[in-house]
Parts: C-alpha cells; structure tokens; sequence
C-alpha cells in the first residue's frame, strides 16, 4: 500500500503539520475512443444500457449501432439484421463497445428538485382516494390501493424513470458498437 505524506498549513495558528496516510485510489475514466467489453443490462426504444459490474452509466443510442438494427417491441429487444441473419443483442450478453464520449454532470440540483417532486406527488396521493383495485406497499411500508390505469401509468414512469437514468447520473459514457468487431462478442467468435 502506497504511504503519501500529506502536509496541513493552519494559518491561524501558524502551524504546519505532516501525517503519514495509507489508501488504495481506483480511477475509472476511459478516454475517447476505448474499447472496453461488458454485459447488456438492458434495452429500450432509446438504446441499450451495458453494465462492467462496477459502474453502469454506459448507453448505446440507437444513432451509435449498425446500420439495419432494429427494435423488436415484443421481445424487447434490438436486431442487427446482417446479411440476412438476424444478430440479437439480449439481456445479459456480453458487448464490445467503443467509448464515443463522456459526460460528468453536477446532479445535486436536480436531485433536490426531484425530491421536493416526489414529496408533493406523495401528498397528492394521500389527500384522494381512488378507486381500489390493485394494493400494494410503498418503499415506507404504508398499504396503497390503485387502480389499474393508475397502476399501468406507474408501471410507464418507472419505466420513462429507467429510459432517464442516463440523465440523471452524475458520469456517463456514450458507445457505439457500429464498427466491425463491436457488438456481441459471440458474433465476432
């Protein structure tokens, strides 16, 4: 483990200080043009989200994937239709992808926002009574009955809520796979 001597300088009491530190340090930060291999967490209309395990803030926008890919609405899933093959990229497969960009993005603002959001719809919630047709438990453990438009229009928003995730990560990269040997690893094997 590395020992790094850390020096403090206290202007008030005119004092300078050193202090010997133990710490182990890992940077993640790929630079523009990585290739870096990692699993298919997930798949929408807007692209694919890929997970290396330790960070997941990794999109592939329908823009960055080859030409003649196409979403697949009932199996929820995008086709690359090569030379009349039919190449899916399924959930948990593992993808080569090449790091177009990154972006870091200060968050703290929209969280408060966000929170103050949620608060008011919660107490929106409570102050009516809808019609009971489906009951469940809220992440406070408190018993909610909806009905089922209102269960189908919740269900949509943690889904809109999953699609967004990109923005409202604090870093995240953007990736193609629309190169030869990008994409699925199986198909290049």
């Amino acid at each position: 483990m590395p020992i790094v001597g850390i020096l403090h300088i206290r202007k008030d009491l005119y004092i300078i200080e050193a202090r010997l530190v133990r710490f182990r340090l890992i940077v993640f930060r790929p630079f523009a043009g990585q290739i870096i291999t990692g699993i298919i967490r997930s798949s929408g209309p807007w692209g694919i989200r890929v997970s290396l395990r330790f960070f997941s803030d990794l999109y592939v926008p329908v823009n960055l994937m080859p030409a003649n890919t196409q979403w697949m609405p009932l199996e929820k899933v995008w086709v690359w239709n090569y030379e009349g093959q039919q190449l899916y990229l399924d959930a948990d497969d593992e993808i080569r992808v090449r790091v177009v960009k990154e972006e870091f993005r200060d968050i703290m603002l929209k969280q408060s926002d966000e929170k103050a959001a949620v608060e008011d719809e919660r107490a929106a919630d409570t102050a009516g009574t809808p019609s009971a047709t489906t009951a469940h438990n809220d992440k406070n453990g408190k018993d909610i009955k909806m009905t089922s438009k209102e269960v189908a229009q919740k269900e949509e928003e943690m889904q809109m809520e999953l699609e967004n995730r990109q923005e409202t990560s604090s870093y995240s990269l953007t990736c193609s796979i629309a190169e030869d040997g990008l994409g699925c690893v199986r198909w290049w094997e």
